[in-house]
């Protein structure tokens, strides 16, 4: 089974931007793992901890934690870059088929404005009637609906109950949609497999580095958040981060390919301007 060929990219962003990435998400880690460790013997190092990953207090700017403010920067770069792909048609058809260009953007744009709770943590606007009784947290956003309320569900029947089922499954399926966008499936077209499908040939393939550091992260997390406690806010950080990484991995792609099909068409005019000058003398309407 043949590999797809290599992809040559050209460096656009420093390479101290990947080193940093890994830097920030061992330390991130690192200090919620210290905060579970730590909290029986010192519950207000471990309380700051909490609020440092999670939300509010002394660190908040509004009501969320500095990790999610992070968190909402990233989607939004990324999907700033994807959508700039997206809209120079003669990089886009270079990098990847169409759905992929624009799954990619509208995918970044639903994060960042479900991570702001659509601009509610930085304007202060609060949802009113249903979207506000339905909402665990009483947000606008969607990933916190109590489907039960919505539908307006008895709340002791067993609808109600398989309804906070559904919504309990969000968060693990967007890791797993996550997971499958920038590692499985761009792994699977770089080593060949699964190819026959038009799906997995056009996936964009982000640096191997960006995929390590997104596998690392993922068998971190299971690690931790099975032995250790909970670190949901950490993983969803690492994502954010490797989104925002894979765009910038997809531009130096783009940016790359149209370098070469430039310089391609600069050559093959070159080789043509010789037998255009030979022709230059001989009169059309007489012919040669």
């Amino acid at each position: 089974m043949s590999r797809s060929p290599a992809i040559v990219r050209r460096s656009w962003f420093p390479p101290t931007v990947r080193g940093a990435a890994w830097a920030i998400i061992i330390a991130v880690f690192a200090i919620s793992v210290w905060g579970v460790v730590v909290r029986p013997w010192h519950p207000a190092t471990a309380r700051m901890i909490d609020e440092f990953v999670n939300r509010g207090g002394r660190w908040s700017m509004v009501r969320e934690g500095p990790l999610e403010h992070l968190e909402f920067a990233f989607w939004l770069i990324a999907m700033v870059i994807y959508a700039v792909i997206l809209f120079r048609p003669a990089r886009r058809h270079a990098v990847a088929a169409g759905a992929w260009t624009w799954f990619l953007p509208l995918l970044s744009f639903v994060a960042a404005g479900e991570e702001s709770s659509w601009g509610e943590h930085y304007f202060g606007w609060r949802p009113t009637g249903l979207m506000y009784r339905a909402n665990f947290q009483h947000e606008t956003n969607l990933h916190n609906l109590d489907l039960g309320v919505l539908f307006g569900l008895d709340p002791s029947g067993w609808a109600s109950r398989a309804a906070r089922e559904v919504v309990s499954l969000g968060n693990p399926a967007f890791y797993a949609v996550a997971a499958a966008v920038w590692l499985v499936l761009p792994t699977l077209r770089e080593r060949g497999f699964g190819t026959r499908w038009r799906l997995v040939r056009a996936v964009p393939v982000p640096r191997a580095g960006t995929r390590l550091l997104f596998a690392s992260s993922i068998a971190l997390f299971a690690f931790i958040d099975t032995f250790v406690g909970d670190v949901g806010e950490v993983i969803e950080f690492a994502i954010a981060l490797v989104a925002m990484l894979a765009a910038m991995d997809l531009l130096e792609t783009s940016n790359a390919r149209a370098s070469d099909a430039e310089a391609s068409v600069t050559a093959s005019d070159r080789q043509r301007a010789p037998h255009r000058a030979a022709g230059a003398d001989v009169d059309p309407a007489v012919g040669a």
